[in-house]
């Protein structure tokens, strides 16, 4: 049997010098342990983003390499839930960028920490920035729904803003088109918790301009931040197809726009 070579915990480490030399951009999927609604495990975070990075991978091994996913992230404001874990965000900061500077260490030029929990998205671009700044490889990041709006907003039936954002329309139709049978559907509800007010709401679609977290339970006693009623396998069909289309574009023009020169002092005014 053949291992996997879009899989970078599956390789040997020849082969991993080989995709060293092969210019491949490494995926580093990155999710949560959280609680999401009554209708879904908690592992929400990890099953869509493993599942949606292997598979561009897997589509594209010439390309890119996926390596073995940070299962946990940043998650005090979902502590009033059973089940969810969270990581001190110095922990969490610490330990990603020695995950990602251990493969520019290793060559590897290229890597993109790809998120699926929205509090850790500020804590991916400070990782990104700090990989960035302080290895040879090049460290980018996004948050996987921020490359599919267009499909999000194509197949939407929940309201806005607020209906999809937890537990909502778009995680519970990727989750019902990856592990349908993991699905408690006679527990799907609808509780819109996050479009309370002009400047602060929160929405996959976009949010409002001013920022703030707090304990998830003080608006949404089911934990649900959306309307799953109105979720599909279908939809998360969609949703898989249009990411691993586009991911790979995304990686091009990662690898290729910012390979420039490096240079180890600014320069001196003439």
């Amino acid at each position: 049997m053949v291992a996997p070579q879009h899989l970078l915990y599956k390789m040997t480490w020849e082969e991993t010098a080989t995709a060293v030399r092969e210019r491949r951009v490494v995926l580093v999927p990155v999710g949560a342990i959280e609680q999401h609604g009554p209708h879904l495990p908690v592992d929400v975070d990890n099953l869509l983003i493993v599942t949606l990075c292997e598979e561009a991978a897997r589509r594209n091994p010439d390309l890119l390499a996926c390596a073995m996913h940070i299962p946990y992230g940043y998650n005090a404001h979902n502590m009033g839930f059973p089940g969810t874990v969270s990581i001190r965000q110095q922990v969490f900061i610490d330990y990603c960028s020695d995950v990602c500077a251990s493969y520019a260490h290793h060559g590897f030029g290229y890597i993109l920490l790809i998120n699926a929990h929205g509090s850790n998205h500020h804590l991916c671009e400070a990782i990104a920035r700090q990989v960035s700044m302080q290895t040879p490889g090049r460290c980018g990041t996004f948050s996987w729904w921020n490359l599919v709006p267009d499909v999000i907003q194509g197949f939407r039936e929940s309201e806005y803003p607020g209906g999809v954002g937890h537990a909502c329309e778009v995680e519970t139709s990727l989750y019902q088109h990856i592990a349908p049978a993991d699905v408690r559907r006679e527990k799907i509800g609808k509780e819109v918790a996050w479009n309370v007010g002009t400047y602060w709401y929160k929405d996959f679609a976009g949010g409002g301009p001013l920022s703030y977290t707090s304990h998830h339970h003080e608006f949404s006693r089911s934990g649900v931040a959306g309307d799953p009623t109105v979720a599909t396998a279908g939809k998360g069909q969609q949703l898989l197809e249009a990411f691993c289309e586009r991911l790979p574009a995304l990686a091009r023009e990662f690898r290729e726009v910012v390979d420039h020169p490096r240079f180890t002092e600014p320069p001196v005014p003439a």
